[in-house]
């Protein structure tokens, strides 16, 4: 199993942290989802799941 089959959810990708997280991990995985408290456009194929960390059923929905 190569690391682009692994997925991974970066909470605060949209963030000036997170971005460049997230260009660091387009490098290495394929599989990459964020969540974001705002509806947002990104250019890379990246999965991204609006809604808000303190909703227990969202989180437990985008750990899924």
């Amino acid at each position: 199993m190569s690391l682009k089959d692994v997925p991974v959810l970066v909470t605060g990708g949209t963030g000036f942290i997170g971005t460049h997280l997230i260009n660091s991990l387009l490098k290495e995985w394929a599989n990459i989802s964020i969540i974001s408290r705002k509806k947002i456009k990104l250019d890379q194929n990246i999965n991204i799941l609006t809604g808000d960390l303190s909703d227990q059923k969202f989180v437990e929905d985008a750990i899924k």
